[in-house]
């Protein structure tokens, strides 16, 4: 699991197939008619937001952790329609020394 520093904006990715990816299947890249993303944090539950569509299949999201004076975070992309499914994830945060 990956630790940031508190007030780091913090980049989270997901990618959506058509059928399982590579190497193990053929599916491709493909778009969810709907996505949002939401997360759960030190502080409570967040979102749910709308992700930043970068390419076919690829969404990013920046997570800014500065009010998370420290512990982890789950975050959870989620796909309907077109490319049903839901993709979970985590981060710890350090807190800030200074």
């Amino acid at each position: 699991m990956a630790t940031y520093r508190q007030g780091t904006l913090v980049l989270v990715q997901a990618e959506f197939y058509s059928a399982p990816p590579p190497p193990g299947g053929d599916g491709v890249l493909t778009d969810p008619t709907s996505i949002s993303l939401s997360y759960t944090a030190p502080d409570g539950e967040h979102g749910p937001f709308v992700p930043t569509r970068v390419s076919v299949g690829l969404y990013t999201y920046q997570i800014d952790t500065t009010a998370f004076a420290g512990g982890s975070v789950t975050y959870k992309f989620t796909g309907t329609g077109a490319c049903q499914a839901v993709g979970l994830n985590s981060f710890k945060i350090a807190g800030n020394p200074f």
